[in-house]
């Protein structure tokens, strides 16, 4: 057997990006806001599928290369504590150091006098091709749950700014009408009374005699006085 043609299939299995996206791509492509995000009925958030993808990768790694190292509790050691990232800068830490483990883990599949099929001494059985082989299939596993899951968040996103687009375009029409119609509605403005000055003496006669109730009516009924 081509010992260094099984070695650069491993490489390339490792990689990804033949039958799915690239680990380094999937880990670094996921958006920043929606890192905290979390979906209903869902049993995982994006941070706590990354981070079990870090832990687990780096425990295949350390056994594979450190016979005093010592694997964490299973399963409460493999996952996080937190849903989302306790600070600003825990996802790209978490994302740097998932891609270092994996180039880590190339590295030592690349290297000639790794051997790929002698058990571990430390081991129960398992080889350097098992573990690599090993932390290919559980990155793809859990990293087609991540991609899987930014999409699921993605059109969640999505629709929410459509349906705040949509109130936002109704809300702006309700009060384009409610001013329109307060318009129309408006009372027209009252005319200015005219100066007592622009009045003819006429008129102002006419005023005192509305003012005083019969006044008018007994001087015309008043007959004239007859000559003695």
């Amino acid at each position: 057997m081509d010992e260094s043609r099984l070695r650069e299939q491993l490489l390339r299995l490792l990689d990804g990006g033949e039958a799915h996206i690239e680990a380094v791509e999937a880990v670094r492509a996921f958006p920043r806001a929606l890192t905290r995000a979390a979906l209903p009925d869902v049993e995982h958030t994006p941070w706590q599928l990354l981070e079990h993808l870090r832990i687990a990768q780096n425990d295949i790694l350390e056994f594979s290369r450190d016979p005093r190292y010592v694997s964490p509790p299973w399963p409460a050691g493999y996952w996080p504590r937190e849903a989302v990232p306790p600070d600003e800068q825990a996802w790209p830490r978490s994302v740097e150091a998932f891609c270092r483990d994996l180039a880590a883990m190339q590295a030592l599949v690349r290297d000639p006098r790794a051997d790929l099929f002698t058990p571990f001494a430390h081991g129960q059985g398992q080889t350097l091709l098992r573990e690599a082989l090993l932390v290919a299939d559980h990155n793809a596993y859990h990293l087609g749950q991540l991609v899987l899951l930014r999409k699921a968040l993605a059109a969640r996103a999505a629709r929410t700014q459509a349906r705040a687009a949509r109130t936002g375009t109704r809300t702006a029409r309700t009060g384009t009408r409610t001013a329109r119609t307060r318009a129309t509605r408006a009372p027209a403005p009252a005319s200015r009374p005219r100066s007592r000055a622009a009045r003819t003496p006429a008129q102002s006669r006419k005023r005192s005699d509305r003012r005083r109730p019969g006044a008018g009516k007994a001087a015309r009924s008043r007959p004239a006085p007859r000559d003695s």
